[in-house]
């Protein structure tokens, strides 16, 4: 009788050493901001993959499908330039081409402001006196 009880309580421990082991992984593998990327990514695509075989003739499903899809390119896009910067040759330039992009869009900030200035004032000088409706 008190072997089989040992066994019993033997099995329960190591139930809760796995149980708890498996919960300690799982936080540890979502800590990481790749794992999230491919667990969205994986996630939506399983999303769309029953929206697309069972619902493709619902139009408001299809177009929830494509939205789903989309997001699911985009973080597998996403994905795919973080993995080409380990890359000896292209890592590098993939981090040059991020920061050039962060001031381009500092310099096409500035560009759409004279742009909707100039709109402005040659508009105002075409017309100078509108008629009032």
């Amino acid at each position: 009788k008190q072997w089989y009880q040992r066994r019993v309580r033997g099995e329960l421990d190591i139930e809760q050493v796995t149980c708890k082991t498996i919960w300690t992984r799982l936080k540890v593998y979502i800590s990481s901001s790749y794992n999230k990327l491919d667990v969205v990514s994986s996630t939506t695509f399983l999303l769309y993959t029953p929206l697309a075989l069972f619902y493709g003739n619902d139009e408001g499903l299809f177009l929830a499908g494509k939205a789903i899809v989309s997001l699911s390119y985009l973080c597998f896009f996403i994905r795919f330039t973080l993995f080409l910067q380990m890359f000896e040759v292209i890592g590098p330039k993939i981090i040059t081409i991020k920061k050039m992009v962060g001031n381009l869009m500092f310099f096409v900030s500035f560009l759409i402001l004279a742009m909707f200035a100039y709109g402005i004032i040659s508009e105002f000088l075409l017309h100078p006196m509108p008629k009032k409706s």
